[in-house]
């Protein structure tokens, strides 16, 4: 709840780079003990409940030992171990002569290289292939695969077996033997662990190359065969080296190509006209395609994708052996070369993601093809449905578009898209634009005619004319059905009947802009005799409803409807009353199997999409959000199911209206409760009623007037936060007898007349404390605040903020803020003797005396473990006054105090100060669009500072409104101005009384550079914006 900051925490394999960037001594992890690396081991290796079981361990163990503490090398043997249940096997892998192989040389570590050595031939190679990928690049498993596939690196497949089937068990092999884990960033990608690439890489020899691995080298080695160039980093010398290297098998090019001394058009020509022998090739960044690419007659794999090519050369089309083209993304590929049939051996055409008109005519010649993403219907018989309807050995996803070409039912038929037995996503698409149709029947039997097989998982249906749906769209039949999305059918009047789906997890109707009513039939088609009895939606998880202009009315069954929802999202129905919403998610929420499990409640949220209502169930936590009377039902909901007894954390946020439920003397089990911006009606709470409250923050509570406890000691509770109450008045009479609480923050609470009594005695525990913005406090604690305070941040009255000694002595404070928020007659500051005994206090803040012109330094002396000292916020301060400021003192910052950099009398009192840091924001002027506000920042490091230097160390930072980095922006050929004058006194440093001034005009940077760059040892200019 309290912002400590941020810290970077970096990891790395090589102690010279620790050396390199290091900023703190590093930590060296220690490998893991015997009994943790064999705890990875038994884990990973999944013992056999057997009368063997014994032995293997005993065996195990001594294999642990060879692992030396490496995770990962227990990790892989274990895996390698775990279908292996035989003595014999396990001692195979203790006394292999591979232990012995030498780790200094090769860095290579045995455990890795057994787990390689006994894989099959077919995984062996697939495992090397990946040393083309560099160092934590992230790849799909289907990616993968397909170059498996076109390397012919798989094994043959099995009778009845696609060769697709036998990639995915490969693939799964390597990943269950850990060479492969998932990606901690991308859910759908995988890497290799440093030390697997390691592995890969040596395997590989020279055969196999990154660019990554070739460091400064420039040239290709001539053995190489597969070769992955990463663009961004790559020199024109090593792009145009390529072409040398003439017996490449393999060419993966990635990223964007930075060098501005390379044509890239002219020497991709000259790779493909050397390199005749390529059997995959990648290419990136390509406008056009060039007609050399029909002599590669070798290739089997080509990836075009997310390319601004618009069209492909016909010599494409004598690619007879390419059985993989992949055009994905090319958002301006309008057309296919018209002989596309004669690429007999194509199995896997991706056309997702561009603009095709319509499909090349003779599509059906194209027998073998295993995956085709989309096929867009055209106008004429020889590339119309008929051609599609031959395709009958399609697999995975597919998708048919511009359907509004097809122009009666039979053509609709002639698609035989119920023949398609192996489509696991389907997707029917009627191109956006005139949706006045002659006749919506025929619409509706064109779309009963594309009915998929009984045994598809994803159905998206977009832009669909027609009125109502054919009834094949919710059969019970369809037992496998997990997504259905319905987009964009502006005509229909009525939801098709889903709800006895036995397997829809995932719901979502977008854009129906006549539909004014949900009844029953979207819940059971009464006239499916077929149909089961089961509750509606009995696996949903995921409803939305988005964009539903005339939507009026939604009937909500109350018995069991919806019983697995954990997301309900409904966003732009203007329509919908408002007592319907509120009835609909108290019956959904009332209705939820998991209700009883929920733990954590949040209602309303900061950052809402406006016109939408929300509920979320993920784990046990509930949120809802939207409407205040949406979530004051759903609240209402929640409570009368479970009276707060599951429930262990409730937030609120920005819910004015809602009332908190008003508790009896029951106990509740509650451990947080965050109130904010909400409960206008609430006026107290008693914390009695909560033994287990751990945490309690109230913010923005505007009625809030009192907090209470039992005199009893409440010892669960360990943070308290009140902000922005403005009737609290006082804290219960009895005090806060929390022995337990370490935070206590009270702020802006105007009428707070006193702080909770015998704080030193009733919070023996309190570290940190946040009084401050409560002017009319005037009943300090007795006996002073609690000793074994660490950080206080204080700003009260100007009576109390004179004279701290009421504080008492806190021997254990090392942090203090002061705040002169209500100071406003304060002119110097601390007063002689105002300050407590301080003895462990290492940073200090004096901040928002608006008044202040002199800051005392003989009181602070008094602070003798003091090292950093803050000033903030103070526009009159110009003078010190009394000795040099404490010894001990490190740091001292500087901000928005205009006048007390200029006062050339202060610098004899800071200069043995080692870093002082001068900081102020200002608004510059610069005429209309382009008032901004502007910033600088100097610091000053006099240890590095000789004494009489000509030139002084100073780090000077510069902002303005936009953030913009000069390295990004000046290279554009933009201009810089910047508006300010500052002026610092540097000099007394070195014991001169030169004035050093640096005044920023309206000038060109550079101009600027060559006035007063000399002046610096080190300039830092972050940021910048241009001024046109």
């Amino acid at each position: 709840m309290e912002n400590k900051g941020s810290i970077v925490l970096l990891t790395i394999r090589e102690e010279n780079v620790a050396s390199a960037v290091q900023n703190c001594r590093p930590y060296f992890l220690r490998k893991l003990s015997e009994d943790y690396c064999w705890s990875v081991f038994a884990e990973n290796a999944s013992f056999p409940q057997s009368n063997g079981r014994a032995a293997l361990e005993e065996i195990g163990k001594k294999i642990v030992k060879k692992c030396d503490g490496l995770p990962l090398a227990a990790e892989t043997l274990g895996r390698l171990l775990r279908t292996k249940h035989d003595v014999e096997e396990w001692n195979k892998i203790l006394m292999s002569h591979i232990w012995e192989f030498s780790v200094e040389k090769s860095k290579i570590i045995p455990a890795l290289l057994i787990s390689y050595f006994h894989l099959s031939p077919y995984l062996k190679r697939c495992f090397v292939y990946c040393a083309l990928y560099p160092k934590d690049y992230e790849f799909e498993k289907d990616e993968l695969i397909l170059l498996w596939k076109a390397e012919e690196l798989l094994p043959p497949p099995k009778r009845g077996e696609s060769l697709e089937e036998v990639g995915c068990e490969c693939f799964d092999e390597l990943t269950s033997r850990l060479f492969f884990t998932k990606s901690e960033d991308f859910s759908d990608y995988f890497v290799m662990h440093d030390l697997l690439h390691d592995l890969a890489i040596f395997l590989a020899g020279d055969f196999y190359c990154n660019s990554e691995e070739l460091g400064k080298e420039e040239e290709i080695k001539i053995q190489t065969r597969h070769l992955f160039v990463d663009l961004t980093h790559c020199s024109s010398k090593l792009y145009n080296s390529i072409s040398k290297v003439e017996s490449l098998r393999t060419l993966l090019l990635f990223g964007d190509f930075s060098s501005a001394n390379c044509n890239i058009e002219a020497a991709t020509c000259e790779i493909l006209s050397k390199c005749k022998y390529l059997r995959v090739l990648s290419l990136t960044k390509l406008d056009e395609v060039p007609n050399l690419i029909g002599e590669l007659i070798h290739l089997r794999y080509l990836d075009l994708s997310w390319t601004d090519i618009k069209k492909l050369p016909e010599s494409l089309c004598k690619l007879c052996n390419l059985q993989i083209l992949m055009l994905y993304g090319c958002s301006k590929l309008t057309t296919l070369p018209s002989g596309l049939h004669n690429l007999v051996s194509l199995r896997h055409l991706d056309i997702r993601k561009t603009s095709l008109d319509e499909m090349p005519r003779k599509m059906s010649k194209l027998n073998q093809l295993h995956v085709l993403s989309s096929f867009v219907v055209g106008k004429h018989e020889d590339n119309g449905t008929q051609e599609l309807g031959r395709l009958v050995n399609l697999h995975e996803s597919f998708e048919i578009k511009k359907l509004e070409n097809i122009v009666d039912v039979e053509e609709a038929k002639r698609a035989k898209i119920m023949d398609k037995k192996h489509i696991d996503e389907l997707c029917l698409e009627w191109s956006s634009g005139d949706d006045l149709v002659s006749s919506t029947q025929k619409e509706r039997d064109i779309l009963d005619n594309l009915q998929p097989h009984n045994g598809l998982k994803y159905l998206e249906i977009k832009g669909y004319k027609g009125t109502i749906f054919p009834d094949w769209l919710g059969n019970c039949s369809y037992e496998n059905m997990t997504h259905v999305s319905l987009e964009c059918c502006k005509n229909c009047c009525m939801l098709p009947s889903l709800g006895q789906l036995p397997s829809l997890k995932s719901l979502s109707i977008v854009g129906f802009d006549q539909l004014r009513s949900i009844g029953e039939e979207f819940y059971k088609n009464e006239g499916d005799h077929h149909s089961s009895h089961i509750a509606p939606f009995p696996s949903l998880e995921t409803l939305v409803f988005d964009n539903m202009a005339c939507w009026e009315v939604w009937h909500v069954s109350e018995s069991e409807t919806f019983p697995q929802l954990k997301k309900l999202e409904i966003t732009n129905c203007p329509m919908l009353k408002e007592e319907m919403r509120n009835q609909v998610f108290f019956i959904i929420v009332s209705s939820l199997s998991d209700v009883s499990k929920v733990r954590t409640l949040r209602i309303g949220d900061y950052f809402i999409e406006r016109h939408t209502e929300a509920m979320f169930l993920d784990g046990d936590t509930l949120s809802i959000r939207g409407s205040e009377s949406v979530m004051e039902s759903s609240f209402k909901a929640m409570i009368s199911i479970n009276h707060l007894t599951c429930l262990q954390q409730i937030h609120i946020c920005e819910c004015r209206k809602l009332e908190f439920p008003h508790l009896q003397q029951q106990k509740y089990d509650l451990v947080e409760l965050l109130i904010q911006h909400s409960c206008d009606s609430l006026t107290s709470l008693s914390l009695e009623v909560f033994p287990n409250l751990k945490n309690l923050e109230i913010i923005n509570c505007w009625n809030m007037e009192s907090i209470s406890m039992s005199e009893a000691p409440h010892a669960a509770l360990q943070w308290l936060s009140i902000v922005l109450c403005e009737k609290l008045v006082s804290f219960a009479g009895e005090g806060l007898a929390a022995p337990n609480l370490t935070h206590l923050q009270v702020r802006d609470c105007e009428k707070l007349e006193a702080l909770p009594r015998d704080m030193k005695s009733l919070l023996p525990t309190l570290h940190s404390l946040q009084i401050y913005g409560c002017p009319n406090i005037c009943r300090l604690p007795e006996g002073g605040l609690p000793p074994n305070l660490k950080e206080l941040e204080v700003g009260i009255g100007e009576q109390q903020m004179r004279d701290l000694s009421w504080m008492g002595n806190l021997h254990a404070l090392t942090h203090l803020s002061i705040f002169g928020y209500e100071c406003k007659n304060i002119k110097s500051y601390p007063e002689v003797g105002s300050l407590p005994h301080l003895p462990s206090l290492t940073t200090l803040h004096i901040e928002h005396f608006d008044n202040l012109e002199t800051l005392e330094c003989n009181e602070l002396l008094r602070l003798t473990s003091l090292q950093q000292l803050h000033i903030y916020w103070c526009p009159k301060l110009e003078n010190m006054e009394g000795e040099k400021l404490s010894p001990s003192l490190l740091l001292l910052k500087i901000e928005d105090c205009p006048l007390l950099p200029k006062h050339q009398l202060i610098w004899p009192k800071i200069s043995h100060i080692p870093t002082i840091e001068v900081a102020s924001t200002e608004v510059g002027e610069y005429g209309r669009r382009k008032a901004s506000f502007f910033c600088y920042y100097f610091k000053f490091n006099t240890v590095l500072c000789p004494e009489n230097a000509t030139r002084r160390r100073v780090e000077a930072k510069l902002f303005m409104k936009g953030h913009q980095e000069i390295d990004n922006c000046y290279g554009r050929g933009s201009t810089f101005f910047l508006n300010s004058t500052i002026i610092m006194c540097i000099s007394s440093f070195c014991g001169n009384c030169n004035l050093v001034s640096i005044c920023l005009g309206v000038m060109p940077l550079t101009e600027w550079l060559c006035m007063c760059g000399q002046c610096f040892r080190v300039l830092k200019l972050l940021y910048f914006a241009p001024l046109t």
